[in-house]
Order: C-alpha cells, then sequence, then structure tokens
C-alpha cells in the first residue's frame, strides 16, 4: 500500500515538473520567436528604404509630389511597415511657388507602430548635400503574427517532448 502511494506522488510531481518545464520552455520559445521577427522586420525595412532611396531622393530633389506619394504608397504595400514618411529639409531655398514636401502615410492593416527607421537623402547631384528624410515605422502586428507562426509549432513540439520524457 505505501509503495503505491510514493508511485503516486512520484508521478504527480514528474507531472508538475513537466508542467512547469512547458511553461518556461514556451516562454523563451516565445521571447525567441518574437526577437527573431522583431529582427527580420528590421532587415526587411532597411533594404526597402535602401531600395527607394534614389527615387525618394529624386522626388524631394524635384518637389515633385506625385512621385513621393508614389514612393510612400509603394513602401506600404509592404506589411510589415506601419507608415511610411518622406520629408524635404527645410532649410532648402523655395523653388518658386513649389511647397515642401512632407507626406506621411499610415498603413490601413496595422494597429500600431513598433520600432521607428530613418534614412537620410543626398542630393542626386551633389551627394554631400541632404535634400530630406526618409522614415518608416515596423508594424507590430506583423511581428506578433510572424510570431506566432514560428512559436505555435515550437512550443507544441517542447511540450510534447517535456511530456513524452
Amino acid at each position: 500500500m505505501k509503495q503505491r502511494h510514493l508511485q503516486t506522488e512520484i508521478t504527480v510531481l514528474m507531472l508538475v515538473a513537466a508542467c512547469i518545464l512547458s511553461v518556461v520552455f514556451s516562454f523563451l520559445a516565445w521571447e525567441y520567436s518574437h526577437r527573431t521577427a522583431q529582427s527580420e522586420a528590421e532587415k526587411i525595412a532597411s533594404s526597402l528604404m535602401k531600395a527607394v532611396q534614389n527615387t525618394a531622393a529624386a522626388a524631394l530633389f524635384s518637389r515633385n509630389q506625385i512621385l513621393s506619394e508614389d514612393v510612400v504608397t509603394g513602401l506600404l504595400n509592404n506589411d510589415v511597415l506601419h507608415s511610411a514618411e518622406l520629408q524635404a529639409d527645410e532649410e532648402e531655398e523655395s523653388l518658386g511657388d513649389e511647397p515642401l514636401i512632407h507626406l506621411t502615410k499610415v498603413s490601413k492593416t496595422s494597429s500600431e507602430p513598433l520600432a521607428e527607421f530613418s534614412l537620410p537623402l543626398a542630393s542626386p547631384f551633389d551627394p554631400a548635400e541632404t535634400v530630406g528624410v526618409l522614415k518608416v515605422k515596423t508594424n507590430h502586428l506583423w511581428v506578433d503574427q510572424r510570431s506566432l507562426d514560428t512559436a505555435i509549432p515550437m512550443i507544441i513540439g517542447l511540450i510534447a517532448v517535456v511530456f513524452i520524457t
């Protein structure tokens, strides 16, 4: 009878330990996948900014509103970005009646920004002269969804390994 009581206590203790390990490993898996998704979003945002850098600089230099809108709208076609902003330097001299460009758009599919990145834009004719800045903010929802897509299978696998052993 005592042997059976001891086996029950050991089994319950092992079950509790497995549950605790599962929770700890699940939290660690979520943190890892969230950091990985944030890093991926930062890399994508950086590469998108570099891809449109010359076009954005030309749009600001020529004060072309339509091209500026195309650059910002094109950036927001990617779900990774929450918002994009293209802003001319206010120190630029006025070109007749052409206003300085300051254009900000927010994606319709995002809730709140996560991180902001900016890229100074050099003049197409003089790399030492700055004509403005391109700013983007990453999308919090995209990072969370990417984290879930990565973490859920990892957590299920960890729980299975913990309870099997």
